[in-house]
């Protein structure tokens, strides 16, 4: 008789569901010794679980507008590789280009799938690091994107109005004063690409 084993999220061994119930899954169970480690009927003895390190996604634009950089891909790049609170960062630089930014980030998202994203822009002339509360269902390009399109309208064309970031503002706002650094928060990301790609 093989026994069925999983493996959980924490990567602990963990007795399956059987459809006669509970009861008599762990009699089966507490029947068998299983050793993840040990070759079984079924085949050679089964790889040990790797357990991957959680991740933290940064993104940054590329220059755009004439600029010869844009800062927010500048210290995305440089937090890339870093572990921070026990989580490798990916930095990653985005096109400023609507239809790339909606086809390729949500596929990096997919691909990574980090446990948290931060998404940085530039606003020019903005004196300090602002931390913007939620994202609009809206675009309204004053100039065009580096492919030359002026996106004006809806960023989704059947999605809400908006949506509220889940990042805890408050406690970002107080470690970056903290800091030293000035620092506020938003209401509005604009209706350009930083917008866009909260959204």
């Amino acid at each position: 008789m093989l026994v069925k084993y999983i493996y959980n999220i924490k990567g602990q061994l963990t007795a399956p569901r059987h459809p006669r119930g509970k009861g008599a899954c762990l009699k089966r169970m507490n029947a068998v010794r299983i050793d993840p480690g040990a070759a079984s009927p079924a085949g050679p003895a089964m790889p040990p679980l790797r357990k991957e390190k959680a991740k933290i996604l940064v993104t940054g634009f590329q220059s755009y507008a004439g600029r010869s950089a844009n800062p927010s891909e500048q210290v995305a790049h440089a937090l890339d590789g870093m572990t921070i609170g026990g989580m490798a960062v990916r930095g990653q630089g985005l096109a400023v280009d609507f239809h790339k930014v909606r086809r390729d980030l949500p596929a990096l998202i997919d691909t990574l799938r980090p446990r948290a994203i931060v998404s940085l822009g530039l606003w020019p002339g903005e004196p300090m690091i602002r931390i913007e509360r939620m994202a609009a269902n809206w675009s309204w390009f004053e100039l065009p994107d580096n492919a030359g399109h002026r996106q004006n309208g809806k960023v989704v064309d059947d999605g809400p109005d908006g949506y509220l970031t889940s990042l805890p503002a408050d406690a970002m706002q107080a470690a970056i004063r903290s800091a030293g650094r000035p620092c506020r928060q938003s209401g509005s990301a604009g209706t350009y690409l930083c917008n866009a790609t909260t959204y």
